[in-house]
């Protein structure tokens, strides 16, 4: 059951620590941010956008990893109650094995998973710490949710400690004590081998990234957050704990100090799905701006990492922003679904707000003030100019994907809120 998995992963968890930044003063904020318009007109389109829960205009569905990311800003504008019930419903359909699903349609109700992608669990610990953050419910956690899936009444804390219970029995390295999944460009949900390449299968190359466990780290120190905030302080010890242990493991395994960046890919049995020939020596934009989240890069290393990514910036030819999701971009042809089978096209190389805004917030939580409004204004005023929250943008800036894309609207909101607008 899910009380001896958590007990099990909390033991294989606890080891020597890594801290956590302070959430700190920003610092002397310039009078310019509260000046700046489209600023301001960023968050009235973000209201206007997170009217609802789905992902964009080409997404007809709930998914978790993009709620977690747009939920603080749709707070504003929609009651607490209905957030509320858009994120328990995950719960609701929690499987028997603990896992949590990708996404669930608002046509017919039917759920999904990108089985290659392992951020469904860690999205939901970090979605569900967002709502408490704005709620101020912290007693959510004690609530009971009875599953349609697996028929059991239990509380929103035993749920999640089986959705870590999950992680651990299907997704955990022994050797290395980190999350795996199959191998994606960086956050990305296709994988090479075949297409549409979202599930998987025999053809899967196990990998463990940056992205994963920046993710997790979140989670287990959200998950200890909440545990304190409802008054349980002898677990949050043990989980903020784990986090550490986590946090630790994450830098010896797969931050290369020579490089100053963090690896791509550890592989597994089967190695690498890409020719033998190949350097995969790519800079993780974005997995990048999560670690730097979760507190895994230290304030010079943030900074450094800033300006990596403004120098790829400047090879990718100087006309997107740091949003570009990896440098250099896989060759092409290296992955079967057309999507990514070219460079600077979706997640190979194009260019995502979604993921960009958290590196703007990063800068602002360690202090960068200036360097965020540097690398936050070309995003947001694309955005107003063109009247509209693109999914992402090719190598010369045109839009592309989805519009009215909620989780360009709540990170870009969200960095906005952090300046204090």
């Amino acid at each position: 059951g899910g009380t001896e998995l958590s007990r099990n992963f909390m033991f294989l968890l606890l080891c020597c620590g890594f801290a956590l930044p302070h959430n700190s003063a920003i610092g002397t904020l310039n009078a310019a941010i509260h000046d700046n318009t489209n600023f301001t007109k960023l968050i009235d389109m973000a209201h206007q956008t997170l009217q609802n829960f789905t992902a964009g205009s080409s997404y007809p569905q709930i998914w978790i990893r993009d709620s977690n990311t747009f939920l603080e800003i749709a707070m504003e504008v929609v009651p607490h109650d209905q957030v509320l019930s858009a994120i328990m419903m995950f719960l609701e359909r929690q499987q028997p094995d603990g896992d949590i699903v990708d996404g669930v349609w608002v046509t017919d109700d039917h759920v999904f998973k990108n089985t290659v992608e392992t951020d469904q669990e860690t999205s939901f610990v970090q979605a569900l710490r967002g709502y408490v953050r704005v709620s101020g419910d912290v007693n959510v956690i004690n609530t009971v949710v009875k599953g349609s899936v697996d028929g059991l009444s239990l509380t929103v804390r035993e749920r999640i400690e089986r959705a870590f219970g999950y992680l651990w029995a299907h997704r955990y390295n022994e050797t290395l004590g980190l999350l795996y999944g199959a191998t994606t460009i960086d956050w990305g949900d296709v994988q090479p081998e075949d297409n549409p390449g979202i599930v998987w299968n025999n053809l899967t190359h196990a990998a463990v990234d940056i992205y994963d466990n920046a993710m997790m780290c979140l989670a287990l120190n959200y998950y200890a957050e909440l545990l304190r905030l409802s008054g349980d302080e002898s677990a949050a010890a043990n989980w903020t704990s784990a986090y550490q242990g986590w946090a630790a493991r994450t830098r010896t395994h797969l931050w290369d100090v020579e490089n100053r960046q963090f690896r791509s890919h550890l592989y597994g049995d089967r190695g690498s799905p890409f020719p033998a020939s190949y350097d995969e020596e790519v800079y993780f934009h974005g997995g990048t701006a999560v670690a730097a989240l979760a507190g895994l890069l230290n304030k010079e290393e943030i900074l450094d990492a800033y300006n990596r990514m403004k120098a790829n910036v400047a090879k990718a030819g100087g006309k997107v922003t740091i949003g570009l999701t990896v440098y250099p971009p896989y060759p092409d042809g290296y992955f079967a679904n057309p999507c990514c089978s070219v460079a600077y096209s979706y997640q190979n190389g194009g260019d995502w707000d979604w993921f960009g805004g958290r590196m703007v917030q990063a800068l602002i939580q360690f202090g960068y003030v200036d360097e965020a409004i540097e690398a936050l204004q070309p995003m947001v005023d694309r955005v107003v100019g063109q009247g509209d929250f693109n999914e992402w943008y090719d190598a010369n800036n045109k839009p592309q994907g989805s519009w009215d894309f909620h989780g360009s609207a709540g990170v870009l909101g969200k960095a906005i809120r952090m300046l204090g607008v």
